[in-house]
């Protein structure tokens, strides 16, 4: 037996967890609210996230460039997320064949901040506050620093062995701050208002 998801009107069998066309939750209300109907433009009513696909992901990713209020759905930061990994691909096709590396560097400066945004509102989308993109980044940003002075000291002929010990627990801290940030970040909308905006549709 299937159901109709209640934001997208996709058929959706009875005994699954998340619709399989939008991977929105699905609840015992099986029949679409009239406020929350499914389309494939990228923009919503300026407060609601949306379910979205690629082409609009990348419209809304740039749109909110430096927008850390709101929500995003998974689609929404998914999608673009695979375009940056798409164009980073590129770029360092373009950085081997050619030796130029500024353009890797000014992309990647470029999408910082846009990025960032995306991850606090789709952490808000699932109730949760954006500080913990900036905890992520922080220990990683603080491990590459040290790593880099430790190359530094090495290449120096100096010894290192206190040094190591911060490297490795920063490093485990990262993984472990990495892998949670992605649990939620892979998490499904809150079909609810909650005090970051209104519910997805």
């Amino acid at each position: 037996m299937n159901i109709r998801c209640r934001h997208c009107g996709a058929d959706t069998p009875d005994y699954a967890r998340y619709c399989i066309k939008c991977g929105a939750e699905v609840d015992d209300l099986s029949a679409p609210r009239d406020t929350m109907i499914y389309t494939d433009s990228s923009v919503g009513d300026g407060e609601s996230p949306v379910y979205t696909n690629f082409g609009g992901a990348i419209r809304l990713f740039f749109k909110n460039y430096i927008d850390f209020s709101g929500r995003s759905t998974r689609s929404e930061y998914w999608y673009a997320y695979l375009f940056l990994v798409l164009v980073n691909i590129v770029l360092e096709i373009i950085k081997r064949l050619t030796g130029i590396s500024i353009l890797r560097t000014v992309w990647d400066l470029a999408v910082f901040v846009p990025l960032m945004s995306a991850g606090f509102r789709r952490l808000h989308d699932i109730g949760r506050s954006g500080t913990m993109c900036v905890a992520s980044t922080a220990v990683l940003l603080i491990w590459a620093f040290v790593s880099g002075i430790i190359l530094g000291v090495a290449k120096a002929g100096r010894p290192v062995g206190g040094l190591m010990p911060i490297w490795g627990l920063l490093g485990i801290a990262t993984l472990i701050l990495g892998i949670y940030l992605i649990v939620l970040l892979c998490k499904p909308s809150l079909i609810n208002h909650n005090r970051y905006g209104r519910d997805p549709y």
